[in-house]
């Protein structure tokens, strides 16, 4: 796996993480195959793609598998890829944010700690 495609796998698990109850709130119930489910996968790999080009980084792109899932839920909703795309620059505002905290020392988010996740300096630049 070559650098970039790990640093975009990595940032599309950390827009999941930005879905928990303490962060941004999304709807993560659903089970594997499900509309639902098919809606955080969208928004984690569009959190990622945002998060790559604000840093400027160049990911491979996904496989044509993977994203045939969300196409389904696309041609049934013509609003789901605006509320993917809202949800995903949400996520992604508040990884770069962290990101920011982490350079600056400042504590933005408060909560990394309770989840046994400790964000600060892994993002680092």
């Amino acid at each position: 796996m070559s650098r970039s495609t790990g640093i975009a796998r990595l940032f599309h698990e950390l827009g999941h993480w930005t879905g928990h109850a303490t962060r941004l709130g999304r709807d993560q119930t659903g089970s594997f195959g499900s509309k639902d489910y098919g809606r955080e996968e969208l928004v984690a790999e569009m959190a990622g793609a945002f998060i790559c080009a604000a840093l400027g980084i160049v990911p491979s792109v996904r496989h044509a598998d993977y994203i045939g899932s969300w196409l389904q839920i696309i041609r049934e909703d013509n609003r789901a890829i605006l509320r993917a795309a809202s949800a995903a620059s949400k996520a992604a505002d508040y990884i770069l944010a962290c990101r920011d905290t982490a350079s600056t020392g400042l504590d933005v988010a408060g909560e990394d700690e309770a989840d046994g996740f400790e964000l600060e300096g892994r993002l680092a630049a």
